[in-house]
């Protein structure tokens, strides 16, 4: 299986495409940060206000996902075979499966 990081609606819309013309699968993947991820500034302040700090990150994790099962309901209704996860910072060894196997 190959792996090609997209962003963006275009590029998903050009995979979705290239998916239903070679009769293959669409995963699409988001990878949502976390605590003990964030670097710089964001990790400074992680550490000063860690409950606020997680509120936020659970913030972007929700609207990843939302935006995730959104394009995925699209490429079904298309005829598109995609699935969707939604997954915390591969170190967490946590994910989510949103649409499909």
């Amino acid at each position: 299986m190959n792996k090609l990081p997209i962003r963006g609606n275009a590029g998903m819309l050009t995979a979705a495409r290239l998916t239903q013309a070679t009769a293959a699968r669409l995963n699409l993947v988001a990878v949502a940060p976390t605590l003990e991820t964030l670097a710089g500034r964001q990790a400074a302040t992680g550490r000063f206000m860690p409950g606020a700090t997680r509120t936020m990150l659970e913030m972007v994790e929700d609207e990843l996902r939302t935006y995730l099962e959104g394009m995925a309901e699209r490429f079904l209704a298309e005829g598109v075979a995609v699935s969707a996860r939604c997954r915390n910072h591969p170190r967490q060894g946590r994910h989510e499966s949103l649409l499909g196997p």
